[in-house]
């Protein structure tokens, strides 16, 4: 029972970190993405 018990806190634990990772990355690009337009629009 308690190995089954860590197993899933685990997965979870680790389905956590990846949710995460992909939230970061969708951030960062969101900001890069406007940091680029800034750059162009301060080059025009």
């Amino acid at each position: 029972m308690k190995a089954k018990m860590e197993k899933d806190l685990k997965a979870e634990y680790e389905l956590k970190l990846e949710q995460l990772a992909k939230d970061n990355e969708e951030k960062w690009a969101k900001d890069r993405k406007t940091f680029t337009d800034e750059i162009a629009h301060l080059r025009a």
